[in-house]
């Protein structure tokens, strides 16, 4: 399942305009889409999650699929920053902590839907990433 999200939020980013802010947006874009933004996939995940603490081949599946979503990250917000000229410091740390913010938000809106819209989620990593561009972990 998480190959399949992966290849989902990937297949989307190919799909966007070739400029980097295009495929950042998609990115964004598909992480909070019904595709993801879907509460029953948070049960599978609770129930993976406990598994990966229990299981060599579980936990060795959890680093490969993480290894690879923050890479596509890392990938991203690289690109961004030599397209616009601004600096990231350690691309690896700021790719984690913007997967930390998409995660959190996934997590918040999946054990409460009225915390906030999707679209609001959405928005809060576009912040983010204006952050980026004005010198946070530069």
């Amino acid at each position: 399942m998480a190959e399949g999200l992966l290849q989902s939020l990937l297949k989307a980013v190919e799909d966007a305009e070739p400029t980097p802010q295009k495929r950042l947006d998609a990115f964004i874009n598909v992480s909070f889409s019904p595709m993801l933004f879907d509460r029953d996939v948070l049960g599978v995940w609770v129930v993976f999650w406990g598994i990966v603490l229990h299981s060599q081949r579980m936990s060795a599946s959890q680093q490969s699929e993480y290894s690879g979503y923050v890479g596509a990250v890392e990938g991203l917000l690289g690109d961004l920053a030599v397209d616009e000229g601004f600096v990231i410091a350690d691309i690896r740390l700021t790719a984690v902590a913007f997967t930390a913010l998409l995660d959190g938000l996934w997590l918040a809106w999946c054990l409460n839907p009225a915390s906030f819209k999707p679209e609001d989620g959405a928005q809060l990593c576009r912040n983010w990433v204006e952050g980026l561009r004005r010198g946070a972990y530069a």
